[in-house]
Formats: C-alpha cells, sequence, structure tokens
C-alpha cells in the first residue's frame, strides 16, 4: 500500500508541474515509475475524481488520438497540499540534524 501511495503522490504533483505534457509515457520517463503502475493509478486516481481525461489530436499525426489526463479541481487541491507538506519537511529537515548534535 505504502508504495502505491508513493506513486499517486509523484503522479500528483507531475500532473500539478506539468500540465501541457500530462502523456503516460512523459509522466513515467520523469517520476521514474513503470508504464504499468501510471496507468493502473491515472485510473484508479480517475475513478475516484482526482484526475480527468482528454482525447486530442497532435500536429505530428491528425489520426491518431491520445489520451491526456488533467487534474481536477479535487486532484489540484490534493497536489498542491503535498507539495505545502514537502515544503514543510524540507524546513524541519535543518532541525533534525540540530537535534542529532545535541
Amino acid at each position: 500500500m505504502k508504495k502505491y501511495l508513493k506513486s499517486r503522490i509523484s503522479i500528483l504533483k507531475d500532473l500539478y508541474s506539468n500540465p501541457l505534457n500530462s502523456y503516460p509515457y512523459k509522466i513515467s520517463q520523469r517520476v521514474n515509475i513503470t508504464s504499468a503502475t501510471i496507468y493502473r493509478e491515472i485510473y484508479r486516481m480517475y475513478e475516484e475524481g482526482l484526475i480527468c481525461i482528454s482525447k486530442e489530436v497532435r500536429h505530428q499525426n491528425p489520426k491518431q488520438r491520445k489520451k491526456y489526463y488533467k487534474l481536477t479541481p479535487e486532484g489540484k487541491r490534493l497536489a498542491k497540499l503535498f507539495y505545502e507538506v514537502d515544503e514543510v519537511y524540507k524546513n524541519l529537515s535543518p532541525l533534525k540534524d540540530y537535534k542529532k548534535h545535541l
């Protein structure tokens, strides 16, 4: 369970910081998660209402429609919360080092 939660957080944060480049292959490269995990977690987050799907045609091949994923307002709120928690943790890290020296 912990592994999947880490994957979800990574995917949510990536979609939050890269909203225009939300194709699963690109996400998997940026967050270093296998494609199978990306698709499984995206599907679960879609069912939970954190992600919406859009099919778009890109300029390279007009016949090919790819699925792109975007955060819903709830997904954005959750991703922003994870970023804020990361910031708090980063700010507390020097305090941990200080306590070790006491």
